[in-house]
């Protein structure tokens, strides 16, 4: 059953990075050898990173699982959580990242043709109404997830099995870079928040695209959209003088 449901699991991440990177990183790519480009390929190789990378790797971790769970019930998986684990440094590339990445994506957000454009490939039906900002967040969590997996695996698997040790030492690799990932979420959490309530006004606003912001709550309930957007302003505005 942990095995199915990794399997599971690995298949929609692998899909997420397919529609980030076919939806957005190649389009883009396009857009900045054009005449008049609404991106630069820094801009594009700064948003981006190693995903390209990251969804390659991830397709043969992928087909690798599907092929052992075709083998059911002879199982052999500690060398193929070794694939994950040559992995880790180009995690680590793209978690400290992060963080820039969503600064560099505020910035290009403030060229309306950029925007325009962004908000075209956004309505991708496969995007299912998600924006950039999200599939750019999805490598976060994915490590954490194959930790769970492994968890549970070892849960099932005897101390004298020869496949244990190889097990644990994936574990603890992969448990060293999701901590250096907890810390690094934490802090692009507000960004993430500060572009999302942009997004609601119309004209945009350039204090919420300040990186150092702090999101300080959300309401959800009793508020029109009007006076909402205004006491965002005004808790923005008061931080800024405070």
């Amino acid at each position: 059953m942990v095995l199915f449901t990794s399997v599971c699991v690995c298949d929609r991440y692998v899909h997420q990075l397919y529609i980030l990177v076919n939806c957005f990183l190649r389009p883009l790519r396009m857009a900045a050898s054009s005449k008049k480009p609404p991106i630069s390929h820094d801009d594009v190789s700064s948003i981006f990173l190693n995903s390209e990378t990251i969804m390659f790797l991830h397709e043969i971790f992928h087909q690798g699982l599907k092929a052992r769970i075709a083998n059911w019930p002879t199982l052999v998986l500690a060398d193929l959580f070794d694939i994950l684990l040559p992995m880790l440094n180009i995690y680590q590339e793209f978690v400290r990242n992060h963080q820039y990445s969503l600064q560099v994506l505020a910035n290009c957000k403030q060229n309306r043709d950029f925007d325009k454009l962004l908000k075209q490939y956004e309505s991708n039906a496969a995007c299912e109404g998600r924006m950039l900002e999200t599939f750019l967040t999805y490598p976060m969590f994915q490590i954490p997830r194959y930790i769970i997996t492994l968890h549970e695996l070892l849960a099932h698997t005897p101390h004298e099995h020869v496949e244990r040790k190889s097990l644990e030492f994936a574990k603890s690799k992969l448990e060293e870079l999701s901590r250096v990932m907890h810390d690094e979420v934490s802090d692009t959490e507000n960004i993430r928040k500060n572009l999302a309530i942009e997004r609601m006004i119309v004209e945009g606003c350039d204090i919420l695209l300040d990186t150092s912001q702090t999101f300080v709550r959300q309401v959800l309930v009793g508020l029109s959209q009007d006076y909402l957007l205004s006491s965002i302003l005004f808790v923005v505005f008061m931080d800024e003088i405070s």
